[in-house]
């Protein structure tokens, strides 16, 4: 059969992607004898020549393209996150950054592509003031995407880095087709009411807003030449112009527009990571995730860890005793999430989280019939709610090596802010960090030691080396 194409418009983050990630899992490992009703409403789709999932058609068909041209997944994962950022711009990106956990097609040393944004170097942990808002310039953390698909390019890709990334240029540049996923996203960002007030937002609705102001429907077409521009250099002159060239001129300008702090010694110094991929059992199963500063592999090592301790083969995918059970389990694994997990180049992770004794600890506190508040779960901090921003893209190439990737602007549409004359939109990830330590609110500020405010320093951050490289 032809390669598959699967699209959804589901932003996975934090504990949802967490909770429903579980459920599948569990599903294709723990519950063979059982298949729900809602089963009726998924496409298993069979492919021979690979198989690319996206929350964008078009961004999926060209990945396979690229899998078609004889790409490998990596070749297709650079392919379709450029598309991303042209097709499904409230999360795909150039200006954000992300994970990418890189399997072999020999199965042997799996590693995870690490281009998290990084907090500028002028940054310290007193840098934010009560004032200050995660919609400015100064919220942008360092962008990690471009040289995170180029660092996982170099070490893995087959085609030419340019046949990767005009695909995007010129869908950028002819435009794309508006579905409803994406007309309600346009119109709901330029409704928000300071978005239509302030003027420091007057590059999102010039890039974004529909030339006559009326409501984006569907059948609409989005043309963002800017952005086609932008990507036909990173094409013709390589990744480093994002960090070094005309672009990162344009990022420092928009930064100097507003109080943002990224320098160009900022771009230039910013490095992707290969760190080995994080490696649990489940009933014989080798699970594979990625590490901090990444918080998924630890979460769902020590969820499956947690869940281990009980028959699961018993209820049925949706029986309400297995959601019940998930559910409880991710409640604990996020505590842990927010009290431990962090940047190791700053903060020790502990061994433990992982580890099977303190996952039957844990199992023990869980009530079969009754659901514990997440409040006593975690006493020393509020509860938030999630927001449904973040994307994820899954590739398997004919050869059997697979691409996990998941990157983000942190909230939908980031900071808002669109670098002017360059077309892209850049990242509120400095919301991610501590702003005021010691302080833990219900809106999400988690005052813990771990997310202290920081800038990496490369010259004295020890990296991973060989094999992993």
């Amino acid at each position: 059969m032809p390669n598959c194409i699967c699209s959804s418009h589901h932003g996975p983050h934090a504990l949802r992607s967490l909770f429903f990630g579980i459920l599948f899992l569990l599903t294709a490992i723990a519950q063979p004898n059982h298949v729900a009703a809602a089963d009726d409403q998924i496409e298993v789709v069979h492919s021979d020549g690979g198989v690319v999932v996206s929350d964008s058609r078009i961004a999926s068909e060209i990945g396979r393209d690229v899998l078609l041209d004889g790409g490998n997944a990596v070749d297709a994962a650079v392919a379709t996150a450029f598309a991303l950022a042209v097709s499904w711009p409230e999360a795909g990106n150039i200006g954000g950054g992300g994970f990418m956990l890189v399997r072999p097609a020999n199965g042997k040393n799996s590693v995870c592509v690490d281009y998290r944004e990084t907090a500028p170097l002028s940054m310290q942990r007193d840098s934010f003031k009560r004032s200050d808002t995660t919609y400015t310039q100064k919220a942008v953390g360092v962008p990690g995407t471009v040289r995170g698909l180029a660092l996982a390019h170099a070490k893995y890709g087959r085609l030419d880095w340019s046949d990767l990334v005009m695909p995007a240029s010129r869908l950028a540049l002819k435009g794309v087709r508006v579905d409803r996923p994406l007309a309600n996203s346009l119109n709901s960002i330029l409704r928000i009411p300071a978005v239509r007030s302030e003027e420091k937002y007057s590059e999102l609705k010039r890039v974004y807003g529909k030339p006559d102001k009326s409501a984006w429907q569907t059948g609409d077409k989005l043309v963002l030449p800017d952005l086609a521009a932008t990507l036909r250099l990173i094409a013709e002159q390589g990744p480093d112009s994002f960090y070094e060239g005309e672009i990162a001129k344009q990022l420092v300008e928009e930064m100097n527009r507003g109080d943002g702090e990224i320098s160009l010694q900022d771009l230039d110094q910013y490095k992707a990571i290969i760190r080995p991929a994080m490696e649990g059992k489940f009933r014989g199963y080798t699970v594979l995730g990625a590490p901090p500063p990444s918080s998924g592999g630890t979460c769902i090592i020590e969820a499956l860890n947690i869940l281990e301790n009980f028959n699961m083969k018993k209820w049925d995918r949706y029986n309400p005793q297995c959601i019940h059970l998930i559910a409880e389990t991710c409640k604990r694994v996020f505590a842990d999430r927010a009290r431990y997990l962090a940047d190791p180049a700053f903060t020790r992770i502990p061994e433990f989280l992982t580890s099977k004794d303190y996952a039957l600890e844990v199992a023990k506190s869980i009530d079969l019939n009754k659901a514990t508040p997440s409040a006593a779960i975690t006493p020393e901090i509020d509860i938030a709610s999630e927001s449904p921003d973040t994307t994820h893209f899954s590739i398997i190439d004919k050869n059997g090596m697979a691409v996990s990737n998941t990157y983000t602007l942190e909230a939908s549409w980031g900071s808002r802010m669109v670098v002017k004359g360059a077309g892209f939109l850049l990242n509120n990830e400095m919301g991610d960090f501590n702003w005021f330590p010691g302080e833990t609110n219900d809106s999400g500020r988690i005052g813990t030691k771990a997310n202290i405010v920081a800038a990496v320093s490369y010259t004295h951050l020890t990296l991973p080396t060989t094999p992993y490289v």
